[in-house]
This record gives C-alpha cells, structure tokens and sequence, in this order.
C-alpha cells in the first residue's frame, strides 16, 4: 500500500525525470510544482502529482489526479495490485496507459498495539523512486481528468515488517521499458521487490491529517518525542 507520499520538484528528481523526457516540462506544469513546495511533503490520494506517462508520441512528463475513478462508482482506486492487472478493466490500462510517479519516499503505517507509527521509507543511497503506475482519461464529477494510481506487490522482507504491501519500485532500465513497450513479460520481472535497497525512519504522526504540511514531517522522531497519535486521514 502506498497511501501517502513525498514529490519535491529538486535537482535529483529532474535528472531522472529527464531521463525518459529530455524536453524541458511546460511553464504550466511546472507552477504545479514550485507554487506551494511544502504540500509536496504529504501528499494525499485525490491530490495532483507529477507523472512520466506514456504515449504514442513516447514518453511525457505531465500531472495527474491521484485516484483512478473507477467506471459507473464514485469511488477512487490509489494503489492498484499488480496481481490484480490481468483483470479484463485494468489488462488494457496496464497495456496502454503506463506511467511512473517520481517521489522521494513514501509513508507506511506499521501497527503497535492498539496504535499505526508512521514510517518513512526511502532508497538508501538517497535517489528518487521511480514508482510504477498506470494512468488513463477517466470522468471525475462533470468533467474528464487524467488520473492516476501506483502498482503494488508482495512486499519484500525489509517493509514486511512495517505492512503487508509496498509500490512496485522500478530500477531507471526498468522504468525506460515499463513507458516504452507493452511488453507482458515485464510484468513478472518486476512483481518480485529487490532486497536491501530501502532505509526506513519513524515520523511524527502529524503526517496522518493530510492537510499538515512542511519539510519537518519526514524529519526522524525518537518515541520519546512521537505526538498525540491522531486520526488517518
């Protein structure tokens, strides 16, 4: 599960960015980015976030709503399972609308007790994720928005101790060829996690309410210093 998780537009995320599109982002999109930076540190499902999709024209770095509306339901999907993809809705999205969302890191909750601790899961060697996703036009209220949602697998045994799932992180190689091709096969490759690439911090629980934002909420907590636990969304 990947339900919260951090995309600040800085100088590493571009340089993977660029390489699937080596074509500056428009003016547009990137105001998306720079106009409010301390809301890339939260972000929540329905939220627009930044994508590198793929098109007919090749690969194209625009935004998406995160949440994949889902036909005759007024109902989102965030997270789709990868084992879930050959189902006749999803076969032709995973086919044709292939995407991957850059981001820093993401937040899990691993269960204590009664109470969820909020994690913060990152590369260990400190370079973006590249997760993967598949977007599609879909009509969200009265009008058509692209929206988007991230893949996820069985975890590997790092995040098995934090939650039952984790998003499906592609190397850059893998990322070239999940926007690139259609190819089935790529699919298995990337259903089983790597191992010992992921470092994981405890945060403060302010990140639970998705309108607090601010750098502060990836910064490590000791337990001694956890706030109140609040309520999840």
């Amino acid at each position: 599960m990947c339900g919260r998780f951090v995309q600040l537009w800085d100088e590493k995320l571009q340089r993977y960015v660029e390489l699937f599109v080596p074509v500056e982002p428009d003016a547009s999109i990137m105001e998306a980015f720079t106009r409010d930076a301390e809301r890339s540190y939260n972000i929540a499902p329905t939220r627009t976030v930044g994508v590198v999709a793929a098109t007919a024209q090749g690969p194209l770095f625009t935004t998406a709503r995160w949440g994949f509306r889902l036909p005759n339901a007024n109902k989102d999907v965030f997270n789709t399972r990868l084992d879930n993809v050959s189902s006749p809705f999803w076969r032709g999205i995973v086919n044709k609308g292939r995407a991957i969302t850059p981001a820093q890191g993401f937040y899990e909750w691993r269960k204590e007790g009664p109470t969820k601790q909020p994690m913060f899961i990152h590369r260990k060697d400190g370079e973006p994720m590249l997760l993967a996703s598949v977007c599609g036009e879909r009509k969200v209220g009265d009008s058509t928005a692209l929206c988007s949602s991230i893949l996820t697998c069985e975890p590997n045994e790092f995040m098995r101790t934090i939650h039952d799932r984790m998003p499906v992180i592609l190397e850059p190689d893998q990322a070239r060829e999940w926007v690139t091709s259609q190819d089935p096969v790529l699919l298995k490759l990337i259903a089983t996690p790597r191992e010992d690439f992921l470092a994981a911090h405890e945060v403060s629980s302010e990140v639970n309410t998705a309108r607090v934002h601010g750098a502060h909420l990836i910064t490590p907590v000791a337990p001694t210093s956890r706030p109140r636990q609040q309520t999840l969304f």
